[in-house]
């Protein structure tokens, strides 16, 4: 029989903030156990900084230029290449646990045969002492994600349930084998997590991250920064922020274990790929921003983990060459002996699993933003922007500078990074000396022939990568 896929995402998770990846005050031991256990790929980055965009480049394999998945209500549809559709096709039982954010309502019956806890809220989401922190708009922590300690049992949060519910899944006697896509509603802010989490992390002497633009950076980003009033925050205020973020980690930490030892007990660990990742990574303070933004592209928002376990056929060890998201559909379908549909951009990671190479790309690519009509058009806050107050600053910005999210795009080298954008300034990163990209020097006259080399490769990108559907073999007659 073929092998079970266990996919997990986690929402919103930095690639740079678990414990194996060299992060001392992240708490993940499982994950660091996992990842000990498979074949960890370092430098692996999402196409796009957003969940619904994000995911669909994962499930279908291809740039989101292509499809036009620019945003959060353009999720997979009808006729794209799509995992789920693939695999159910191919005999598997298919599976979708909390979040979709990945194909469109109207197809998902097509995709999946189970749905698991969904749009499930917390008890008392509302009621005032829900968490430690006010949440209202034009409070400081509030206008910054910043919830604070959330004041229910970890057992009352969707997360949870939708580990247990996955399990019970798990433990299902079947004769076709399972493809089960947990989608973790942690660790997206806002920054929010319960007891015991909050208090661990909160005594630890946590590192704090750069708190301000750097230099040279886009006017949006700076005007993002002072309509957050992020610098009116405090070191404690900051610390919280982190501490929240690391303890939605080490939950999540505790879910996957829960999954893994639910596999082993059932016997089926062995015959099962488990595959764990994220959509995209989270500012958590960092040039003092929370959240994120659709056309910054630092390595916060983009280089995301992705262990992959399957000690039966791929003995562990640690990648170091760039990957991208769209590379796993690929990877899964030659896992599987299946056929590549016609489109797929993405690379298969097959043999560097096998170990038969240490090399895969030389950049990474990404892109952001929206034509100029939809920048124009009033958008009034839905229920989630008035609960999540945070998301009125990120329309407040749009208001005021709608060119912010005009489209922008993104390469990225192992030593050198080029955006390049319609509007506003142009972003070149020396890696080598600047990892945490605070200085952009696509300004400074030092870097002409660098620069020239990387937009000549953005552009081949491109050109390359540009729609290529639908596709006739026959010769044009």
């Amino acid at each position: 029989m073929q092998p079970n896929i266990l996919l997990i995402i986690a929402e919103e998770l930095r690639g740079d903030f678990l414990h194996y990846a060299g992060n001392r005050d992240s708490d993940t031991p499982f994950l660091d156990q996992l990842a000990s256990r498979g074949v960890v790929f370092n430098n692996h980055y999402t196409v796009h900084s957003k969940c619904v965009p994000s995911r669909s480049a994962l499930y279908n394999g291809r740039y989101c230029h292509n499809g036009g998945h620019r945003t959060l209500g353009i999720p997979l549809q009808a006729g794209e290449i799509n995992l789920a559709e693939i695999l159910k096709n191919n005999g598997y039982e298919t599976a979708l646990a909390l979040k979709n954010h990945t194909v469109s309502d109207k197809i998902s019956n097509l995709c999946f045969s189970s749905f698991l806890t969904q749009n499930e809220e917390e008890p008392d989401a509302d009621a005032a002492g829900f968490t430690s922190n006010c949440r209202k708009e034009g409070d400081l922590k509030a206008d910054n994600y910043l919830w604070g300690r959330l004041n229910i049992d970890e057992k009352q949060h969707t997360d949870y349930k939708g580990t247990q519910q996955a399990i019970d899944y798990i433990n299902k006697s079947r004769e076709k084998p399972f493809f089960l896509n947990i989608n973790y509603k942690f660790t997206h802010p806002p920054y929010t997590i319960m007891e015991p989490y909050y208090s661990c992390i909160m005594k630890k002497d946590i590192s704090l991250l750069p708190g301000n633009p750097g230099q040279d950076k886009p006017e949006f980003m700076k005007k993002l920064h002072e309509l957050h009033r992020f610098s009116e925050l405090t070191e404690h205020d900051r610390k919280e922020m982190l501490a929240c973020y690391y303890g939605m980690i080490a939950f999540i930490d505790n879910r996957v274990k829960e999954l893994y030892n639910a596999l082993e007990k059932s016997g089926q660990l062995d015959n099962t790929i488990i595959i764990f990742t994220s959509d995209h990574g989270d500012f958590a303070g960092q040039y003092g921003l929370p959240e994120k933004w659709d056309t910054i592209f630092h390595d916060c928002l983009l280089h995301i983990p992705l262990t992959i376990h399957y000690p039966k056929n791929f003995n562990c060890r640690q990648i170091n060459a760039f990957s991208e998201n769209i590379d796993l559909l690929p990877t899964l379908l030659d896992i599987l002996g299946l056929a590549h549909p016609y489109g797929i951009q993405g690379k298969s990671l097959l043999k560097c699993l096998r170990g038969e190479t240490t090399e895969h790309k030389e950049y990474v690519f990404a892109e952001g933003g929206h034509e100029k009509e939809l920048l124009e058009l009033k958008i009034e806050p839905d229920n989630t922007r008035k609960k999540i107050v945070g998301y009125l600053i990120k329309a407040r910005l749009r208001e005021i500078m709608p060119d912010s999210l005009r489209k922008a795009k993104m390469i990225r080298t192992d030593k050198y990074k080029l955006v390049y954008r319609i509007k506003d300034k142009n972003e070149f990163y020396n890696l080598e000396n600047d990892p945490q990209e605070m200085t952009n020097l696509y300004y400074s006259g030092k870097f002409k022939q660098q620069i020239a080399a990387l937009e000549k490769m953005l552009l081949n990108h491109l050109i390359e990568t540009e729609e290529n559907l639908p596709f006739d073999p026959k010769p044009i007659s």
